[in-house]
């Protein structure tokens, strides 16, 4: 709390009951994927929830990585 602001957002309908989504940063597979997704996702001008859900949608890689560190890392 002395070095960094942290703030709870409330969860967009669009990710309500999405559980094969992952968008955290725990393991080097998930830093590699989140940086294929920046570096497609920062030049677009809707930057949005929809838009970031789209983008996955439209690259079934990038669901599959997903998945399987989701799978990977289940506690």
């Amino acid at each position: 709390p002395e070095k960094f602001k942290v703030r709870l957002l409330p969860l967009p309908a669009e990710l309500e009951g999405r559980f094969d989504l992952r968008f955290t940063l725990d393991t080097m597979e998930d830093f590699t994927l989140l940086q294929e997704l920046y570096a497609t996702f920062h030049e677009k001008t809707d930057r949005s929830v929809h838009a970031l859900l789209q983008l996955v949608q439209s690259h079934p890689d990038y669901r599959a990585r997903m998945l399987e560190n989701i799978a990977r890392n289940e506690k």
